[in-house]
């Protein structure tokens, strides 16, 4: 710690794995058009952390640039195939949505078929469907990274008590086992009277499931979020989890790699001009799994109230014959499950030798030793650094601290951090490696 010195799989899977689906309970969005001063400063007080998977390519995006890159199009279902006709060279966001010189519109295969719009629900199954079709390059698969914009919308469960905020996070590309344009992955922070009580997290084909507030990790009260790899599935702790119950041995994988802080970017949806769009956002394959999905608009049904508790990350096991597709990459298994996530120090750090008052927040995955495994920062102190693992055991963690920015206050450089599990986090222990004797710090963190 740091101390301040005074001196491939078949087509099954691909329709398993489709993302972006609907749920047919309410709650429903209230779908206020303009959401009060209140309700977007609790919107923004309880967006989370996101973390990006070390090595992700397909980053978040925001959904007006997407539309900027895209043509509007409706996909026929005719008898003779699926012929397909551009709606819209130039798309304007507000007419899909309807607004300003009304909402986009279509025909069937026949002349005497009704004409659809693309501001109302159209049976994608039976008659067609309005889709987003974006230009294929690499500038819109690479999103616009941790900048991009999160999307609240609030929810009212109508007892007079119980509320919500899904954030919506918006992916231009999805690079999984179902490769797709477009993705929508979401997160709901739950709220009793106005105090936050858990969080509903939502992944591909399967139900959404729960998480006590008081079992999430956070980042200064916010709570964090992963998103895995390539498919953006939203989880509570880093590791490898089952990307569905139904294809054994699909996994997700998530990681520490690039912090998403929503709270900086965050947009109410009910405002987006593109709100009240129904269509599709993505190129549409013919094989479900592989289509762009549908994304937020108004009285869209979400199990945000879900009792289902989600389940945590995989254990380690050894397996035999040929591997499984998969974006996950092998574990190092280096530190213990127990260690992993986001710690802080709710008091002021210990240092006898130093009267600053400051704190210590740490972040920690898994890895091997000799590996970079974290990262630290002193609040307080405005010191920051990385953290390389030294020594893995059940009931011990050591870990090497470099500190490589301190703009205001000078920071021992090199140093030996080892932490030890209590019952309510982690005892930290800090040594200067130059003079131990001299520099020692003692803190008691939690999630």
């Amino acid at each position: 710690m740091l101390s301040w010195k005074s001196g491939l799989v078949g087509v099954t899977v691909l329709v398993l794995l489709t993302s972006g689906c609907e749920d047919d309970d309410l709650p429903r969005s209230t779908g206020d058009p303009s959401p009060k001063v209140d309700t977007r400063a609790e919107a923004e007080r309880f967006a989370p952390a996101v973390w990006l998977a070390d090595g992700e390519k397909n980053m978040p995006m925001d959904a007006d640039r997407f539309i900027a890159e895209s043509e509007l199009r409706f996909n026929y279902d005719c008898r003779n195939g699926r012929p397909e006709v551009t709606v819209a060279r130039d798309v304007d966001g507000s007419r899909l949505a309807g607004h300003g010189d009304g909402a986009y519109t279509a025909k069937d295969c026949e002349d005497k078929s009704p004409t659809f719009a693309s501001d109302k629900d159209v049976d994608g199954g039976a008659d067609g469907d309005f889709y987003l079709d974006p230009a294929n390059t690499d500038e819109v698969r690479r999103g616009d990274g941790p900048s991009a914009p999160a999307y609240w919308e609030y929810y009212d469960k109508g007892d007079g008590h119980t509320t919500a905020y899904v954030y919506w996070l918006f992916y231009g590309y999805n690079d999984f086992v179902n490769n797709h344009e477009g993705d929508w992955e979401r997160v709901a922070v739950r709220l009793e009277d106005g105090e936050p009580t858990g969080l509903t997290f939502w992944k591909h084909n399967e139900g959404p499931c729960k998480v006590e507030w008081d079992d999430a990790e956070k980042i200064d009260g916010r709570p964090v979020t992963y998103a895995a790899d390539g498919s953006h599935g939203s989880y509570h702790r880093a590791g490898a989890y089952a990307a569905t119950t139904s294809v054994p041995g699909v996994t997700d994988e998530t990681s520490q790699g690039t912090r998403w802080s929503t709270w900086d970017t965050a947009r109410p949806v009910v405002d987006q001009p593109w709100w009240g769009y129904r269509g599709l956002w993505g190129s549409q394959d013919g094989i479900e799994g592989s289509n762009g999905p549908r994304g937020p608009y108004p009285g869209r049904a979400e199990s945000v109230f879900a009792d289902k508790a989600c389940l945590g990350p995989l254990e380690p096991t050894a397996t035999a014959g040929p591997p499984v597709p998969s974006r996950s990459r092998p574990a190092a298994n280096g530190v213990p499950a127990a260690f992993q996530g986001s710690w802080r120090s709710p008091a002021p750090v210990d240092q006898p030798t130093s009267d600053k008052t400051y704190h210590v927040e740490l972040t920690i995955r898994d890895g091997a030793v000799g590996e970079r495994v974290g990262d630290v920062r002193y609040p307080g102190l405005d010191c920051s650094g990385s953290l390389t693992l030294d020594e893995a055991r059940a009931d011990r963690l050591v870990v090497a601290e470099h500190i490589d920015a301190m703009p205001k206050s000078p920071c021992t450089v090199e140093g030996l951090i080892t932490l030890t599990p209590t019952a309510d986090g982690l005892h930290l222990e800090y040594a200067g490696r130059s003079d131990p004797d001299t520099v020692t710090v003692w803190a008691e963190l939690t999630r």
